[in-house]
């Protein structure tokens, strides 16, 4: 049988784990991203979106998409292209309709 004092200090460890390989991560990322130039680091942010837009929780997804299409709103009233090319871009990779 777990103690609780072992249990609560088996669960600050595995929370102190997760964060210091989260924390990792960011840096390898970091270090990735600055490092890498032109197509290759074009290429790894996209995987790198990907992956993100791909685990993004319902709610959070729901709610980028509801600004996705207030953004188109506000786009299709200026004269700017870029503003719609934006917008479309951010629609391919939210998968937004």
């Amino acid at each position: 049988m777990i103690r609780s004092g072992a249990l609560q200090r088996s669960v600050k460890y595995c929370m102190a784990t997760t964060s210091f390989f989260h924390n990792v991560l960011i840096k390898i990322i970091r270090v990735v991203l600055l490092k890498c130039r032109g197509f290759i680091m074009e290429k790894i942010i996209a995987k790198i979106i990907e992956k993100v837009v791909m685990q993004m929780s319902d709610g959070l997804r729901k709610e980028l998409q509801q600004a996705i299409v207030k953004l188109q709103a506000v786009a299709d009233q200026t004269e700017n292209p870029w503003d719609d090319i934006l917008v479309i871009i951010l629609k391919v990779v939210c998968g937004v309709d």
